[in-house]
């Protein structure tokens, strides 16, 4: 076996490792439902990003296999959340490329979120589901946030 390429077997391998050592949120679909064994006592979200996105791309694979209506229901709990991590996760999930009724109004709700972070989120989630109806005027309305990172976000996405 060649040098690089055990070298990016070795990279990947480290990279799951973290993924499944570190899972910020551990996420399991079962019966039309999501249950999260455990979450963050204070409600904030974590620093490391690579935990909000692992727990994002966890909730966006279980959420694509929950039938429809199940999916919905399960992401509007998530949007509706008192804990702003489970309204971040969701911000993050939503700019997967995945089937979800009511994606726009899901995006709509989390760019009016007090929390930056979960605007910011859905500012990414708006353009990446432009083609499919999920930007509702969302990112002309964050293009002029007070926050400045959400304001960068929605000018990038507006002008491509």
């Amino acid at each position: 076996m060649s040098t690089t390429l055990r070298a990016r077997l070795r990279a990947l391998l480290g990279r799951l490792t973290m993924a499944v050592t570190f899972s910020a949120i551990p996420i399991v679909a079962t019966g039309g439902a999501i249950i999260i064994p455990s979450e963050a006592s204070d409600g904030d979200v974590h620093d490391d990003d690579d935990q909000l996105a692992i727990s994002a791309h966890a909730l966006a694979i279980a959420l694509s296999y929950l039938p429809p209506m199940d999916a919905t229901a399960a992401a509007c709990q998530w949007a509706l959340s008192t804990a702003t991590e489970r309204r971040a996760v969701l911000g993050v999930a939503l700019a997967w490329d995945f089937p979800l009724v009511g994606d726009d109004v899901l995006i709509d709700h989390l760019a009016a979120d007090p929390v930056p972070v979960v605007r910011a989120a859905a500012a990414r989630a708006a353009w990446a589901r432009r083609r499919t109806g999920g930007d509702p005027g969302v990112l002309e309305r964050l293009a002029i946030d007070p926050a400045p990172e959400v304001r960068e976000i929605a000018a990038l996405a507006l002008r491509g």
